[in-house]
């Protein structure tokens, strides 16, 4: 996880989603790679993945929809999302 958000940071996007996939991959249920999927995706300009991965992050951990409602919001009104 470490990995990926380093990734993320430096914008290495394509090698980012594989990491955060790879660690879903060994736990679906892992909200935080979820969740860092969701930012990868939006970072990269793909919403409707973002949208996805995020909505799983919540199934995941339902204490992350609060804070993601916002951005939710935001993506299903096809509103731009502020980086």
């Amino acid at each position: 996880m470490k990995l990926a958000g380093l990734q993320l940071s430096r914008q290495q996007l394509s090698a980012c989603i594989d990491t955060y996939q790879g660690a879903i991959g060994l736990d679906a249920n892992n909200a935080h790679a979820w969740l860092g999927l969701g930012f990868a995706y939006l970072h990269n300009g793909q919403d409707a993945l973002a949208m996805a991965a995020f909505n799983q992050a919540v199934r995941a951990d339902p204490s992350t929809q609060e804070k993601l409602t916002p951005l939710l919001a935001k993506l299903m009104a096809g509103a731009p999302i502020a980086d």
